[in-house]
């Protein structure tokens, strides 16, 4: 008998979500994933069956249609899992901080109770920006003693909720973050790349890309900057701001930099499609993240065969090699200043083709082959 698995990105990165399942897919695992706006189409596009639970997804929504989109997706899929008995469900997504008692407590029971087999990964352990909150994480002492099967994307996320949250072993599988396949590759050389965002061909481009929020640190690679090294740099940020005060910060910072002609904003969103040409663009991918686990930058940036500068923060060593790019010796501003400077001192050890062929063992078919086992009835 064919096992009923339903798939609960909750509004999860598009990308992951879409990279996860096809890779499920491919080891002949029907899924049928909640899908939003943001997914729907895709997925359909692949062929896996998927229903628009959670619809339009926006951030440029009124408070009011938030609030009330939100209400309706919890009742439509409470509503459909009554109906619709899964025997295993797999929730991929995050918690909202805001509404952790509520998801993290009812919709996480209701999850566990209305399936035969419950699956939940830990993309962070607890939340950046509470990570020090005794009350969250008690929260989530709960949260990761609820699913059968917890899945995680580093040996020290598995670590952290044996020795912190007193989690049994046996119940945690580890798997990394696989690549991001989703963002075209159409060939676009390096030059032309230049061409398109105005660099020259002598540049030394280094990008920082996503999420701008404290804990990226993108105010050490700004800071680094203004030390003097060897060769110039020009800083591309391409991204979104998490919230008002670090926008501030960080504005103000480049106004009151010596660098801040050779610094460049690029705070809009950016669809899969352009994403290329500012990976190509740059020399080097720069990671100054005071907490992370893993990052799907990383591993686009290994996509794209980009070198990676990076500080000594979670698991992201495991990844760097000495062929792949460097870690910082400290997590400040001078240690990524003499990281950067190394790197330019010593890009031609750098082999890019060398480095996509090491990424092909992370595509998703090969990580979801790992946990194929899981999901047999």
């Amino acid at each position: 008998m064919t096992s009923r698995i339903i798939i609960l990105p909750h509004s999860f990165e598009p990308n992951y979500t879409l990279g996860f399942v096809k890779g499920l897919v491919s080891k002949k695992i029907d899924v049928i994933v909640i899908s939003s706006d943001d997914t729907d189409k895709r997925l359909s596009q692949a062929g896996i069956e998927n229903i628009n639970l959670q619809g339009d997804r926006s951030e440029a929504r009124s408070l009011i249609k938030k609030i009330f989109s939100q209400l309706s997706y919890y009742v439509r899929l409470l509503l459909y899992l009554l109906k619709n008995r899964p025997d295993i469900i797999h929730f991929t997504g995050v918690f909202r901080t805001e509404f952790l008692f509520f998801e993290g407590i009812v919709l996480h029971t209701f999850l566990k109770l209305v399936s035969k087999k419950y699956i939940f990964t830990a993309h962070n352990i607890l939340p950046h920006n509470k990570s020090g909150s005794a009350l969250f994480k008690l929260l989530h002492k709960f949260i990761y003693a609820l699913p059968n099967v917890l899945l995680v994307h580093t040996d020290l996320s598995r670590k952290q909720l044996i020795n912190e949250f007193g989690i049994d072993e046996k119940k945690i599988s580890v798997i990394s973050i696989g690549l991001n396949e989703e963002v075209p590759i159409t060939g676009l050389t390096k030059k032309k790349a230049r061409k398109m965002l105005n660099y020259e061909e002598n540049d030394n481009v280094v990008l920082f890309f996503g999420k701008l929020d404290e804990y990226k640190g993108l105010d050490t690679l700004i800071e680094s900057m203004n030390i003097e090294r060897g060769k110039k740099i020009k800083l591309q940020v391409v991204g979104w701001w998490a919230n008002h005060e670090y926008k501030l910060k960080i504005e103000k910072m480049i106004a009151n930099s010596m660098q801040r002609d050779n610094i460049r904003l690029n705070i809009e969103y950016i669809s899969n499609d352009e994403v290329e040409k500012y990976f190509v663009c740059a020399d080097v991918i720069a990671l100054p993240y005071r907490k992370i686990y893993q990052t799907g930058v990383l591993f686009l940036s290994l996509r794209f065969g980009i070198p990676v500068v990076a500080t000594k923060v979670g698991a992201l060593e495991n990844y760097i090699e000495k062929d792949i790019g460097i870690i910082a010796k400290s997590n400040s501003p001078e240690g990524f200043s003499e990281a950067l400077n190394e790197y330019f001192n010593e890009q031609l050890v750098f082999d890019r083709e060398k480095i996509i062929n090491r990424a092909m063992q992370y595509r998703w078919e090969n990580i979801c082959k790992k946990i194929a086992h899981l999901y047999i009835n």
